[in-house]
């Protein structure tokens, strides 16, 4: 089961990356700009982290992390870190998630639920604009635990991905199973 997410995983990104990195149309949302320092021998050296969304409205979207002196160069960094890892989001015709999903990364934990139509995002803000910018428009999620920007990002965009996973395994696999099965049964 590892090697089949790992594969899926890997072609979602690679078909992704070859045929969406060339629009132009992609629209980003900074998450946080924060000062961090790091105490060394001759003093402090001040840096920048930046968490940095982007998506283009069309079930994509993707995360990147940037850190730089300068905060200019910190949001270009994660600009081409957040293209880098474009994921693509299997959505129903009512723009929501086709099942229920519980994750857990480091010590946030986030339940996310599959809605009707007109619910609209019901989710805490730093989740929301992950969705907004994915084209996602119906759905219902709850964080637990920690509350911190970068590991609810990151465990949003995972359980994003093991949804891709599940979908991909239900409707291909298990139809080429019951394929087959209706195959041999008839010869």
């Amino acid at each position: 089961m590892i090697l089949t997410f790992n594969f899926i995983k890997n072609t979602i990104n690679f078909e992704t990356n070859l045929n969406l990195l060339k629009s132009i149309n992609w629209t980003f949302k900074i998450l946080e700009i924060k000062k961090i320092t790091k105490v060394v021998k001759g003093g402090k050296i001040l840096r920048f982290r930046t968490i940095l969304v982007i998506g283009n409205n069309k079930n994509t979207v993707g995360l990147g992390i940037g850190k730089a002196d300068d905060i200019a160069i910190s949001l270009e960094k994660a600009f081409l870190n957040a293209k880098k890892n474009i994921i693509y989001i299997f959505s129903t015709k009512k723009k929501s998630i086709f099942f229920s999903s519980l994750n857990k990364f480091k010590a946030s934990q986030i339940n996310l639920y599959s809605t009707n139509k007109d619910t609209g995002i019901l989710v805490s803000n730093q989740i929301r604009s992950i969705f907004e910018l994915a084209g996602i428009q119906n759905i219902l999620g709850k964080q637990y635990k920690s509350k911190n920007i970068l590991n609810s990002s990151k465990n949003i965009i995972l359980s994003l991905i093991k949804l891709n996973q599940k979908y991909f395994i239900n409707n291909f696999f298990f139809k080429s199973q019951k394929y087959l099965k209706k195959k041999l049964i008839n010869n």
